[in-house]
């Protein structure tokens, strides 16, 4: 999961970076298509971290106590602690960037996100590629709901600087 800090940080930037070109006005059919090369990236790189390059292990290996990490990271377990945020981050950005879909809406954002992480979980346990854990489906969940958050938040930020700027100055009634 190292890679996973190596891989969010610089694609959260990039969806920043896009969302403020969407918000001044950058046309719109290169925003799609940026969108779209940044979500096909981000599920590149998701799968390679979760699934494309795992080391097969003999038998499935699974965690089905919920829960059972973060009483581990409260016990003061600081790996564990790590794999809980490095789980909620690598589904940040499949929340941000699916957000600007708005025929999606958030919740079936969210679910999709809550889909998609069981899918991986599963393929993990059938194909011995990991551990199956509830744990990372609601850490992903978790993620993929504050990259929805992160994204109406600063919609809602755009739009606020927005209507601040059409609004005549004291004085100046049109």
């Amino acid at each position: 999961m190292d890679q996973v800090t190596n891989i969010t940080i610089p694609l959260f930037l990039g969806m920043i970076v896009f969302f403020f070109l969407a918000e001044i006005g950058i046309h719109r059919t290169s925003l799609k298509r940026l969108r779209w090369v940044l979500f096909a990236l981000y599920v590149y790189l998701n799968l390679s971290e979760t699934l494309l390059f795992r080391k097969v292990s003999p038998s499935m290996r699974f965690e089905l106590q919920l829960f059972w990490s973060y009483r581990l990271a409260l016990a003061g377990n600081m790996m564990m602690l790590s794999e809980i945020l490095l789980n909620i981050l690598l589904y940040v950005p499949f929340g941000f960037l699916l957000s600007d879909l708005r025929y999606l809406g958030s919740l079936k954002i969210i679910l999709l996100g809550f889909a998609c992480s069981t899918l991986t979980e599963l393929t993990q346990l059938v194909f011995h590629l990991g551990l199956f854990e509830f744990d990372d489906i609601f850490d992903n969940t978790l993620g993929c709901i504050l990259g929805v958050l992160f994204f109406l938040f600063l919609r809602f930020l755009t739009q606020k600087m927005q209507d601040g700027k059409s609004r005549p100055a004291k004085g100046h009634e049109y």
